[in-house]
């Protein structure tokens, strides 16, 4: 059952959470099947409650590293998503140009 594509379409990514290998996971076992992508930044409730600036640039980097991945997997791309902070949105546009 787990061999069956059609089970890792969703692919939902916590930029915040350090999942490389979930990532690669999905994009195995998805094969070539169309894939509808999150990409999101949650804090995690302990994180609200402080001012994590430093942890933002933790942040951004993995943002990159996930684009870098999923870029090339762009003809598989069913649907794409970002809910992301305003400061990524240029971070996406940097990477994009």
């Amino acid at each position: 059952m787990l061999q069956t594509p059609q089970l890792w379409m969703q692919v939902y990514i916590n930029v915040a959470q350090l999942t490389h290998n979930l990532l690669n996971l999905y994009l195995c076992r998805s094969k070539m099947c169309l894939l509808d992508i999150t990409l999101s930044q949650c804090k995690l409730q302990w994180e609200r409650d402080y001012d994590l600036a430093e942890c933002d640039s933790t942040v951004i980097i993995e943002c990159k590293w996930y684009l870098e991945q999923l870029i090339t997997h762009v003809r598989c791309w069913r649907e794409f998503s970002m809910k992301l902070s305003t400061i990524f949105h240029s971070v996406i546009l940097n990477f994009v140009n």
